[in-house]
């Protein structure tokens, strides 16, 4: 009975879609999906070899930005959300969550109420929240044996506008390029150099 109901109701979505104009695809419409699958099956060429030693360069990152934070604050565990929102309440931090966007305005429009080191630590804290180890960490789950990322996009995945969405490793998410600090990742020798850094697993 329950096999017999998904029959009904994918017999209902196809009936509306023909009515709709939508199914079978317009040409140029199946032409773009059989597009999208030589690109899903064809898959991206991954330095897996880079991917490693950029994880490992994040997860030590990671972990001395937490060894700091547990420092200044005297917590056991500063990345716990628990620990640090209790500590902070001492320090003049008022909102009862340390979500990205509260803890922004409370730096922006209320600094002067927190103290000096309770201001250096969620200024740490959200130069620490990164989540770009995540995402090589995916990369290495999802590289295929010959080193290609495959069935990263998901063709009408955003339903409503028709555009393509991600999945696995969201590659569309990823850093655009631009000046970090004094040094311009549009430039070729400043991403050659960075690069290297990553081989060396030069984490100084």
């Amino acid at each position: 009975e329950y096999c017999r109901q998904d029959v009904r109701a994918e017999r209902e979505i196809m009936h509306r879609e023909i009515k709709l104009g939508a199914f079978p695809l317009p040409e140029l419409e199946r032409k773009i999906w059989v597009f999208d699958q030589k690109v899903n099956d064809r898959g991206i060429p991954v330095s897996v070899k880079f991917a490693k030693s950029a994880y490992k360069l994040a997860t030590r990152d990671k972990a001395e930005a937490i060894k700091k934070q547990n420092e200044l604050t005297g917590l056991e565990n500063a990345n716990s959300n628990t620990q640090l929102l209790a500590w902070a309440k001492t320090q003049g931090y008022e909102p009862n969550t340390l979500n990205k966007n509260t803890v922004d305005a409370e730096l922006k429009y209320r600094r002067e109420i927190l103290t000096p080191l309770c201001a250096e630590v969620l200024e740490a804290r959200r130069a620490a929240s990164s989540t770009t180890y995540k995402k090589l960490s995916a990369i290495l789950r999802l590289v295929s044996s010959d080193g290609r990322l495959r069935g990263q996009f998901l063709y009408m995945g955003s339903a409503r506008c028709g555009r393509w969405s991600g999945t696995g490793v969201q590659l569309h998410n990823l850093s655009r390029s631009g000046m970090v600090g004094n040094y311009n990742f549009e430039d070729e020798k400043v991403i050659d150099e960075a690069r290297q850094m990553i081989y060396d697993e030069d984490y100084e």
